[in-house]
């Protein structure tokens, strides 16, 4: 009973020791005991029984037969309590994200015209600051606003078409340096000079979707550079062998921990604090106050 409970409530190393001790025990019992007649009928010489090697063989084979039926049983129960609960866990953030996407391309169509005014408003208030004012700080400050509202208005066309379920990108032959060196224009030239670019086999075509590549890169590279110190580069490299293609990204970061490791493909998931989120932000709109 013992092993049976232990096979079902603790570890298998815990159910295996508990059955080796039992086995141990039963036949400790044979050279220390305290003998007692009317229990002894079935042995009445001394020495080696028979009867008690059979009793002690066919203890040692139940509890090996328990512990091994009953521990992969558990094992399997487990197991499979762990996946359902993986299950519903994945099936609570399939309705978030679904709900988020839902809200994002709503969010995207409706911010779509306002997005436009400014557009066109800030054109002309650059048009305006050149050739009426003379003011070159102030038609660099429209520029600017107007650059902005560019990449807004592309974030929010690719969230509406996430949203609306796309066919998908086509895929287009493309070389591997020309995928790594779209990725480091993407950013700022402060961040562009830490960010190192190497392919194993600079003439090697593949075919990708370029704009969902370019992204996935951006976003892995973006990470890298917030979890660097600032004063070592990150170093991107992409190698194409056996039919398989491989991106790899590398920063001198301290890592993630164990929890972080168990999120880390949950969508909208960071450990960015609120701050630093909105940095860039904040920059921004003192620079329009400004003007």
């Amino acid at each position: 009973m013992q092993i049976t409970l232990s096979a079902v409530i603790l570890s298998k190393e815990w159910t295996w020791a508990i059955g080796g001790l039992s086995v141990a025990g039963f036949a400790f019992l044979f050279p220390v005991h305290v003998r007692v007649a009317v229990f002894e009928s079935h042995h009445t010489s001394e020495g080696f029984s028979v009867h008690l090697a059979g009793m002690w063989i066919a203890f040692a084979a139940a509890s090996l037969v328990i512990t091994m039926f009953i521990g992969k049983v558990s094992e399997a129960m487990r197991r499979r309590e762990q996946e359902t609960l993986s299950l519903r866990d994945q099936a609570a953030r399939d309705e978030r994200l679904a709900a988020i996407v839902t809200l994002a391309a709503g969010a995207a169509h409706e911010l779509g015209t306002p997005l436009g005014t400014i557009a066109v408003v800030s054109k002309d208030l650059e048009l305006y600051a050149d050739r009426v004012l003379g003011n070159g700080e102030v038609a660099a400050e429209a520029r600017l606003i107007r650059s902005e509202v560019d990449r807004c208005s592309r974030i929010l066309q690719q969230m509406s078409i996430r949203g609306a379920e796309p066919l998908g990108e086509t895929p287009v032959p493309l070389g591997l340096g020309e995928a790594l060196s779209s990725v480091k224009q993407g950013f700022a030239p402060p961040e562009r000079d830490l960010v190192q670019t190497e392919v194993a086999g600079e003439g090697r075509q593949v075919t990708l979707p370029p704009d969902a590549t370019r992204q996935a890169l951006t976003a892995l590279v973006r990470n890298a550079l917030d979890a660097s110190d600032g004063s070592h580069p990150v170093l991107v490299t992409a190698e194409c062998a056996k039919g398989k293609l491989r991106f790899t990204v590398k920063d001198s970061g301290c890592g993630m921990r164990r929890e972080t490791l168990d999120r880390v493909a949950e969508p909208f998931f960071t450990t960015k604090p609120p701050a630093a989120e909105w940095a860039s932000a904040r920059s921004w709109f003192a620079r329009m106050r400004r003007l």
